[in-house]
């Protein structure tokens, strides 16, 4: 029998900020309302757009992206959300409503660090991911940029430029 997959790969803006709650068992949980936009244009040279809005949900668990986003993902924020589709059914009386949410496994801030965010404490696992050249992308770094995190943690005098490079380079035996 042949394997099946359900993945979902999503790229968008956040339209608010995450919902947090408290399940019966005490596992908590975030909601977050994430926006995908497609355009084209139309044969005859009208340019069209359509959003689709999707419910992310992240489960407190071992592992999961639960405190990336109580920490850091706010309303306009730009993510990129791996994760399952998961459909669900509640029962309102006499009537059933229908949820179609997005299980996320994994999600990355794809936004520039907003001047005066708190960001210290971001775990090793995260990683930076590319900017537009230019002056102003360069300034503004990502809360876990790697770049970032061996200038902090390197000593005061020490050098990564050039010469260091060059003194290095001396140092080989061939």
């Amino acid at each position: 029998m042949a394997r099946s997959l359900n993945k979902v790969l999503l790229i968008g803006n956040v339209g608010a900020d995450p919902e947090f709650r408290t399940l019966p068992s005490g596992k908590r949980v975030a909601q977050i309302r994430l926006a995908t936009s497609r355009r084209w244009t139309a044969p005859d040279g009208t340019p069209g757009e359509r959003t689709e809005w999707h419910r992310i949900v992240v489960f407190e668990d071992p592992g999961s992206p639960f405190n990336i986003v109580e920490r850091f993902v706010r309303k306009g924020d730009r993510l990129y959300v791996e994760g399952e589709l998961q459909y669900r059914q509640v029962e309102e009386g006499a009537q059933t409503r229908y949820f179609t949410d997005i299980r996320a496994r994994d999600i990355i801030l794809l936004s520039p660090r907003p001047e005066g965010r708190d960001v210290l404490g971001a775990g090793p696992e995260l990683e930076s991911v590319g900017l537009e050249e230019g002056s102003e992308a360069r300034s503004k770094r990502l809360p876990w940029s790697v770049s970032d995190r061996v200038r902090e943690a390197a000593p005061a005098d020490q050098e990564f430029g050039r010469e260091a490079l060059e003194e290095a380079e001396d140092d080989l035996p061939f």
